[in-house]
């Protein structure tokens, strides 16, 4: 099992945000997390990451228990955050924001393959590498956010709500990187209120309220649930 979440529990101000979530992720798989505003989706997301300690339960990547590990070497044992909001460095240029991702990378060589592979999945930030991140349309920013985790070559990529704020057409393409960045063997846990896209795109997928797991199972069967259809299709 490549992410193994056990019963964790996550607390802000000693408020619980996360009462109680277990799920998995497989080598090759993506898996949804869903759910409305305030249910504990990027929360999850962040303790993953290192970024937020859990109270109870545990989390392990590849057997190893993440909860005990600094952020920064989480990184390196091959997991990429794609973050809410995208969080580029503004001011940087978008080859600027490009290097920082790849600054475990010490292969020479193998950097030079991720800036080409980089490229020819995002050619319009080619087109844009000396520009200012700000500069960008909220797609291409998404992009380039996306674009910076890849560098660091990760195992799991997890993406914080890709399509937030981004036209349809936009959405549409954003899936598709995903489905593509997939297809290369980067397994990814994707939280996202687009639960529409979100379960059209994934192996699996877990529905969170309020903090609590309350349906898990594949996507094919999620999507005609009535139950997801009524509070997050619109059926």
């Amino acid at each position: 099992m490549l992410l193994e979440i056990d019963h964790i529990k996550i607390q802000y101000d000693g408020a619980d945000i996360v009462k109680d979530l277990s799920l998995t992720v497989q080598a090759g798989e993506i898996v949804t997390i869903i759910g409305s505003n305030g249910a504990g989706k990027t929360t999850a997301l962040r303790a993953i990451s290192g970024l937020k300690r859990p109270a109870a339960g545990e989390i392990r990547f590849q057997g190893k228990r993440l909860h005990e590990i600094p952020a920064q070497d989480i990184v390196k044992l091959g997991i990429g955050h794609v973050p809410q909001g995208r969080q580029l460095f503004p001011y940087m240029t978008v080859m600027e924001n490009i290097k920082l991702g790849a600054y475990l990378q010490n292969d020479k060589t193998r950097k030079k393959e991720s800036f080409t592979e980089i490229f020819e999945t995002f050619p319009q930030l080619k087109a844009r590498k000396n520009q200012q991140a700000s500069t960008l349309s909220g797609g291409e920013q998404q992009m380039l956010a996306i674009a910076r985790a890849l560098m660091g070559n990760p195992i799991l990529l997890l993406m914080d709500e890709p399509s937030i704020g981004l036209a349809p057409l936009v959405v549409r393409e954003i899936a598709k990187i995903a489905l593509d960045i997939n297809k290369r063997g980067t397994s990814i846990l994707l939280v996202e209120q687009n639960a529409r896209m979100a379960l059209k795109i994934s192996h699996r997928g877990y529905v969170l309220e309020t903090g609590k797991l309350i349906l898990e199972g594949k996507c094919t069967e999620l999507i005609n649930d009535e139950r997801v259809k009524k509070a997050y299709l619109g059926q």
